[in-house]
Parts: C-alpha cells; sequence; structure tokens
C-alpha cells in the first residue's frame, strides 16, 4: 500500500517519502524535519498506532499537518484523532481521487476544492 500511494502522490507531482515501518518515518522526519510538509499514517501497524506516530510527529513538528487512514472510523476515533493534532481522518479503503482529495485539502485548506 505505501508503494501504491507513493506512486499515486508522485504522478500528482508531489515529493513522496514512504516507510512501511512507523519508527524509521520518525527517524527520517527527526533528521530532516523540515523536509516534510505532510505525514500520512495507518491507524493499526505493526508496533506503533497511527495515533501515536501522529502525538510523537507533534513533537518533531508540531504544526506538521497529518492524515490518517482507518477501516474503521468512529467518533472515538474522530475524538482522539483530533486530540493528537490530526487534520484529517480519512475511510479506508479509499480512491486515488480520495486519498489525493485529502491531500490537497490538508496542504492548502485556504483553497478548498
Amino acid at each position: 500500500m505505501v508503494r501504491l500511494a507513493k506512486r499515486l502522490l508522485e504522478r500528482l507531482g508531489y515529493r513522496v517519502s514512504g516507510f512501511v515501518r512507523a519508527d524509521d518515518a520518525l527517524d527520517a522526519m527527526r533528521d530532516k524535519p523540515q523536509e516534510f510538509d505532510l505525514a500520512i499514517t495507518d491507524c493499526n501497524m505493526p508496533g506503533l498506532s497511527g495515533l501515536q506516530v501522529a502525538k510523537l510527529v507533534g513533537m518533531i513538528r508540531p504544526e506538521l499537518p497529518v492524515i490518517l487512514a482507518s477501516g474503521n472510523i468512529s467518533d472515538d476515533l474522530r475524538d482522539s484523532a483530533a486530540r493528537a493534532g490530526i487534520r484529517c481522518v480519512l475511510q479506508k479503503p479509499n480512491t486515488a481521487d480520495e486519498l489525493a482529495t485529502a491531500v490537497h485539502q490538508v496542504l492548502h485548506p485556504a483553497q478548498g476544492i
């Protein structure tokens, strides 16, 4: 899924770093925090949850927007995501257009769609 999302976003003109392991992504962000404009994470991953990743991203760069993808979105998840600083909760599975729209909305909120 990481490779698929990476290719899709690259085709839309974004420069993308894709990581399978949350620790690798967080290490890359710690090394070069200004190289990233957005983080997209899955809710359920081995090791760290997407909510945990979002909180750690917020410690590295508090203003960095985060999108959380989940196959099971509840009011509790939305509340927890908001408390973790997540800007968008994206229902899985999603289409390429839905992912592209979410990325655009988070990166360019004043422009809308």
